[in-house]
């Protein structure tokens, strides 16, 4: 027979840490109930874009959510271009891994710079294919070393 414990807060007995024993699972039914630090998880939710405007911010509203964002970019059009790419601050992708791709030849001379919130650059991409995956620990913006540059 199932049964239903009705809490509004959970703590442990001792210690600091709360264990589900092996076997045993944790099932938050409905989609984005289950939060960490009032973000809502949804495993395995993913989104793409698509862009060539310069700039391109990656902004907190494009992530929130997600596991995963993936940001395919074309930087074909004109010459000796440096197109930006601007990363979300880190509190805001504390949960999210996001990946810029080049993803067209692009046009002779450009270029693709990913910079952190604070407008410095982190890698950049020259290429068709080049890309380059970060993540956060909530302070700093981090290369995963899943990069390829041409």
């Amino acid at each position: 027979m199932a049964s239903t414990i009705l809490v509004n807060t959970i703590n442990t007995q001792s210690g600091t840490t709360i264990t589900v024993p092996t076997g045993k699972t944790l099932a938050v039914t409905d989609a984005g109930a289950l939060t960490i630090g009032g973000t809502a998880i949804t495993t395995g939710a993913h989104a793409t874009a698509t862009s060539s405007t310069n700039p391109t911010t990656i902004t907190s509203g494009n992530i929130t959510g997600k596991s995963t964002y993936a940001l395919i970019f074309d930087a074909g059009a004109g010459t000796s271009t440096e197109f930006v790419v601007n990363l979300p601050a880190p509190a805001d992708f504390a949960t999210t891994v996001i990946t810029v791709k080049a993803n067209t030849t692009m046009g002779t001379g450009n270029k693709i710079t990913i910079k952190d919130s604070g407008g410095t650059e982190v890698y950049t991409l020259y290429h068709v294919n080049d890309h380059c995956t970060f993540v956060s620990d909530g302070t700093n913006t981090i290369r995963t070393g899943d990069e390829w540059v041409t």
